[in-house]
């Protein structure tokens, strides 16, 4: 009895080793330990410039303002003179106006109208026919600083004169009424003389004219 109670204790030993060499804990070390050791990652942002830490950037609201481009309209003044610059057109309406040098209607010093003029005066008259003008053509007469200024302002009233006598003729019939005046020396549109006070020969040549005024239809 004691032999076979022996060998039943020796028999639930060995049983017993069996069965924790087969345990699932030490199956799933073993598998572990042979498999190697566990690989771990971790993944790691990119690191941040140096110029930018700390630094806040705003948010700002790229609002572009709307503005009105308003571009002012000016007056477009065209001039067209003739090669000689003794006529000249300047187109600022209204009122168109002819500028006629002196030496194309009278000689110096003289309200009487030249031949010549008689051809430029008719041209003028055309001109003022084609334009579909209305209303009042206007003639102001101007001279130069040379002489005595009341001389010079009878002077610029005869030419004037002599002018609206011939335009009258040569748009007599088509309603235009006239006005004519004489200024002198008055509103110079060049110099009259150098900066050393010389005169200034060209300057006064310019400023020794006619000047025709009308208003053309608007077409």
């Amino acid at each position: 009895m004691t032999s076979r109670s022996a060998e039943r204790g020796l028999l639930a030993v060995a049983l017993a080793a069996c069965l924790l060499g087969l345990s699932p804990a030490r199956g799933a070390a073993d598998t572990a330990a042979a498999a190697g050791p566990e690989l771990s990652v971790t993944a790691t942002p990119d690191p941040m410039p140096a110029s930018l830490v700390g630094v806040d950037a705003p948010v700002v609201d790229l609002i572009t303002p709307v503005v009105d481009l308003v571009a002012p309209v000016d007056d477009l003044i065209t001039r067209v003179s003739s090669l000689d610059a003794t006529r000249t057109t300047i187109d600022q309406g209204p009122p168109r106006r002819l500028v006629l040098a002196s030496s194309v209607l009278f000689a110096e010093s003289r309200a009487e109208l030249s031949p010549a003029a008689l051809a430029t005066l008719a041209d003028a008259a055309r001109q003022v026919r084609a334009s579909g003008a209305h209303g009042t053509v206007t003639v102001d007469g101007y001279t130069d600083d040379q002489g005595s200024a009341a001389i010079g302002l009878v002077l610029s009233r005869r030419r004037a004169a002599a002018v609206t006598a011939v335009l009258g003729r040569d748009l007599a019939g088509l309603g235009f009424t006239f006005a004519q005046h004489g200024y002198g020396e008055a509103d110079p549109i060049a110099p009259n003389e150098h900066p050393d006070k010389s005169p200034d020969r060209a300057g006064q040549a310019r400023n020794r004219r006619v000047v025709i005024g009308f208003t053309p239809s608007r077409r």
